[in-house]
């Protein structure tokens, strides 16, 4: 699985390279480096979640801040979350798909597919789990969770994107390169908070049911702000 998820990777850095020769953008390249980057923050999760929902026998990459960091994340990191970005873009600039708040919806769950459709592989050749998991609402599992806030993590990347996309090569680095690292900060630390916090202390399970129930929540609320906030800026750009 570690050899597929390297393929994938280096296909993603060779369309970057083909993109910035052929049409002269640096912001596929920028968003392959971007989502490397974002993997500093993975061991966080493990940490902030108290959970480390990955099989034992994975080959680990590098310790992190004291914490595994495994060839899976290492290599999947360029394209977990960019890789929709890179296609959503692609779309527009040929002009197949135009920005406003019903069509940033539809990608937002065209993304939920695609973190669905990782959460599923996973899952199913047995390179993650959530058997140890904290409690969760009825009828929702942790990897649907996890769908929930990945795709919010590309959404908010897109509307990065398409915020910087007429600026200098210089401004678009400093912009795009650090945010899916920023962007699963706020993702998964600020708004999965009520979800994590209330793992961190001995309560009663009801009280962790509400915790969990506040982040499905808060991202919901957090695709509705971003999706708005895509046509907004499109309107103020064009």
């Amino acid at each position: 699985m570690e050899v597929l998820v390297l393929l994938v990777a280096l296909a993603c850095y060779g369309w970057a390279v083909w993109s910035l020769q052929r049409e002269g953008t640096p912001i596929y390249l920028f968003l392959a480096c971007a989502g490397q980057l974002g993997m500093l923050a993975t061991p966080l999760w493990n940490l902030l979640y108290r959970d480390d929902p990955y099989a034992a026998d994975l080959a680990v990459f590098a310790d992190l801040f004291g914490m595994p960091l495994y060839s899976l994340q290492a290599f999947g990191a360029a394209w977990h979350y960019t890789l929709p970005v890179m296609l959503t873009y692609y779309l527009y600039t040929q002009r197949w798909w135009f920005p406003n708040y019903f069509t940033a919806l539809l990608a937002y769950i065209m993304f939920m597919f695609y973190h669905a459709l990782i959460e599923v592989v996973g899952l199913n050749a047995g390179l993650w789990n959530y058997t140890n998991s904290p409690t969760m609402p009825p009828g929702i599992s942790p990897a649907f969770l996890s769908v929930l806030m990945g795709a919010l993590i590309s959404l908010t990347l897109l509307y990065v994107v398409m915020t910087v996309r007429r600026y200098s090569w210089q401004s678009l680095f400093v912009f795009i390169v650090p945010a899916p690292l920023l962007l699963a900060i706020l993702v998964r630390g600020v708004i999965g908070a009520p979800y994590w916090i209330v793992q961190a202390i001995d309560v009663e399970p009801w009280t962790q049911l509400i915790g969990s129930l506040s982040t499905l929540v808060l991202t919901l609320v957090g695709v509705h702000i971003f999706a708005d906030a895509l046509g907004k800026a499109e309107v103020e750009l064009a």
